[in-house]
């Protein structure tokens, strides 16, 4: 698997944690800490996936979220957050999010089964895509 993955936190510990984790199952990772760093990311690049954290110090993932869409639609965004509202995560969700994860209770072998569940889910995207544009 070569599933490029973009972790927005800044829990140094947390992103550290999945970096490896999702490492070891053969994605590759980019850390930002802030969302200033995380728009730079993804103008630069594209990510297959991203797991933003909802609250930064120096924006709203929001923000993260809308540009990663912007700039590609596939992409599956997860939603990471330490105490989630249902208003909130509907909102994120409106804007493309696919699922969310709480910084309380990681559950590594979960958010593991999602992003691969979420890379299969982007490659059928493409195909069809490409089939209609054929």
């Amino acid at each position: 698997m070569n599933e490029k993955v973009l972790i927005v936190d800044d829990n140094e510990t947390i992103s550290e944690v999945l970096k490896d984790t999702l490492e070891a199952e053969g994605f590759s990772v980019v850390l930002c800490a802030t969302g200033t760093e995380a728009l730079e990311e993804i103008e630069n690049g594209i990510y297959s996936s991203a797991v933003i954290d909802i609250n930064l110090p120096d924006m709203n993932g929001r923000d993260i979220l809308k540009s990663l869409k912007k700039r590609n639609h596939f992409s599956q965004a997860y939603i990471l957050t330490g105490a989630p509202s249902m208003i909130e995560l509907s909102e994120f969700i409106d804007l493309g999010a696919v699922d969310f994860f709480t910084k309380g209770e990681l559950d590594l072998k979960y958010i593991v089964e999602s992003l691969k569940f979420g890379a299969k889910r982007q490659n059928k995207w493409r195909q069809v895509f490409r089939e209609f544009t054929a």
